[in-house]
């Protein structure tokens, strides 16, 4: 079938259209081809733009003759590679420096069709090997079954001439996966383009799944709002949102049920490759949990019983705000951003020697409890943290007062450089 170009019949308003399962593409023929790869300035600390078009995120110790950051072995008196710290997380390249979708099914929407409905039934959606150009209308992909997209880009998508209208919905009752394992099999939804490098105003993105989401290798483009959710039993959120995001991008959001050795790794920037927007995480991340003693059979106690996200969490973006939110990790979490809020939260990461690490722009805490400052990390309502065996909370001024310097550090205690079972608070 070659490429199709779609206009609503005189009166419609919109095109939909139904069927039991939906199968659309090109399948293995397609592939994203000339990605670059950047080469890493390990030197820096924190997030490193190149260019808008590269941009990634090292985390090195700021000394080159140490390296990365690691923990010092004393038996053999040198720093090793990192323990549980955070790994390089480099970003692909995007479409104006020479990124390509080949072989895939081109499919046009004119420019009056106002929204496209695709929804399928119980045997669910795979698209393959799609390029939609949407021409500023909507576009709903609906399924009661499994969700599938990959090495694909849904571009253009606007509200249709409605005020206020959401310009992408893509939801299941079922799982949800986006984009694949290397970056080939990408998958980029972009919203229309404005020409200044910033998304339209009030432009919406929304992806909701019943059970869980899989996400590698996905850019989110030119959306003022984006939503990321389950909707099922203790169903979690994400929420980005700002006026100067031009690229969500996220490497991973993969649960631990997964895959073992799964990470959460996502970040917002602007068109500049500096961080923007406000990631705000709600209940917890929208990924299949898998209990920590399934995943590691020595573990014992309470640990063994902790539901966990993933290996690894790492999320970025210009205010990182957690929300009542419950986030888990078997080997850190790390959060950076020029500000972070935390608010009746509970972080765990399950190794003794694990760490949580969050670096702002002044690398401190706020001392005080109830207030928010920026370039700092912040505290409001009762938080817990917990290590390995360790755990306490920050409810209260007296709790921040007794954590600061004991379990919580930030650059006056620890330097510049995370410790090992702590809460480090480091500089952006």
């Amino acid at each position: 079938m070659g490429d199709l170009f779609l206009s609503p019949s005189a009166g419609r308003d919109g095109i939909v259209a139904y069927a039991n399962q939906w199968a659309m593409g090109q399948g293995g023929a397609a592939s994203w081809g000339n990605l670059s790869d950047p080469t890493l300035d390990n030197t820096s600390l924190g997030f490193q733009a190149v260019n808008r078009n590269r941009e990634y995120a090292p985390i090195y110790n700021t000394d080159p003759a140490v390296g990365p950051i690691g923990f010092f072995d004393a038996a053999v008196g040198a720093f090793p590679a990192p323990l549980y710290g955070l790994e390089n997380f480099p970003v692909w390249d995007d479409e104006s420096a020479g990124s390509t979708l080949f072989s895939t099914f081109s499919w046009s929407l004119g420019d009056a069709a106002k929204k496209l409905t695709l929804a399928a039934g119980a045997d669910g959606a795979v698209l393959e090997g799609l390029d939609l150009q949407a021409n500023g209308n909507r576009v709903e992909i609906l399924s009661v079954g499994d969700l599938k997209i990959t090495t694909s880009r849904l571009r253009g998508l606007g509200s249709g001439g409605a005020t206020g209208s959401t310009a992408l919905t893509l939801e299941t009752q079922g799982k949800m996966v986006l984009g694949g394992a290397t970056e080939s099999r990408q998958v980029r939804l972009e919203g229309v383009d404005t020409g200044a490098g910033v998304p339209m105003p009030g432009s919406l993105a929304i992806v909701r799944a019943g059970d869980s989401l899989e996400i590698r290798n996905l850019t989110i483009r030119n959306f003022a709002d984006v939503k990321l959710e389950t909707t099922g039993t203790g169903g979690g959120r994400i929420l980005l949102s700002g006026a100067t995001v031009r690229d969500f991008k996220i490497k991973e959001l993969v649960g631990a049920a997964v895959n073992a050795d799964a990470k959460v790794q996502m970040m917002a920037v602007d068109q500049n490759g500096a961080l923007a927007g406000t990631l705000t995480v709600e209940n917890r991340l929208p990924v299949e949990r898998a209990l920590a003693g399934t995943l590691d059979s020595s573990l014992g106690g309470t640990l063994a019983s902790q539901a966990v996200d993933a290996a690894m969490v790492d999320l970025a973006a210009e205010t990182v705000k957690f929300q009542q939110a419950q986030v888990a990790a078997m080997n850190a979490i790390h959060v950076r951003a020029q500000t972070i809020l935390l608010q009746n939260s509970f972080m765990t990461v399950i190794r003794d020697r694990g760490m949580i690490n969050m670096y702002v722009r002044d690398g401190l805490v706020n001392t005080t409890y109830g207030t928010t400052v920026d370039g700092k990390v912040n505290f409001a309502g009762n938080n817990t943290f917990r290590i390995g065996s360790t755990q306490f909370s920050i409810s209260n001024q007296a709790e921040l007062t007794a954590a600061y310097g004991n379990n919580l550090y930030d650059i006056g205690q620890n330097g510049g450089n995370p410790q090992a079972g702590k809460v480090n608070v480091l500089k952006l």
